[in-house]
């Protein structure tokens, strides 16, 4: 990620801007195919706030949709309390365009372990992801908390 840096020479004073971790114009509200420009990872709030502890994509034909089916998984814990995070969502780039966008759901949540699961699904037929693609794809899961901190996990499919 890069960071805007600006000096003032005359007060020596240091002004850091860090922009949201996004790469131009990157929204998960927007669910349509949209230019992925290459970036960096953006540094994670792992001293403080959410992090992503695993995750797990796969696809696979289900006899009950007679479609193939994407779930992506994620367990993610937060350095105070697990209620603290706001939303967990994935994008998936298929090249430089994106394939699918997703909020995920809160499947479980153990406040013992401070530790929670969330999860998103898609038929095939709605997107232009394929279980037999010979595109790698680009999975992005993002989980971000109240405060505005986050941590981001890239996998390859």
């Amino acid at each position: 990620m890069r960071t805007l840096i600006a000096l003032f020479a005359l007060t020596g004073c240091e002004i850091v801007l860090e922009p949201y971790p996004s790469n131009s114009g990157h929204s998960h509200d927007s669910h349509t195919h949209e230019s992925h420009d290459s970036y960096e990872t953006p540094q994670s709030s792992h001293s403080h706030g959410p992090v992503i502890l695993s995750t797990s994509p796969y696809c696979g034909y289900d006899y009950a949709y007679s479609d193939y089916v994407w779930e992506f998984a994620a367990t993610v814990s937060h350095s105070s309390d697990v209620s603290d995070i706001a939303e967990v969502w994935v994008d998936v780039y298929d090249g430089p365009y994106r394939a699918f966008s997703g909020y995920m759901v809160l499947g479980e949540y153990d406040p013992y372990d401070n530790v929670s699961r969330w999860m998103a699904f898609t038929t095939e037929y709605p997107t232009n992801l394929y279980c037999d693609s010979r595109i790698e794809y680009v999975i992005e899961t993002y989980v971000m908390d109240w405060d505005g901190n986050y941590d981001v996990v890239v996998d390859y499919y």
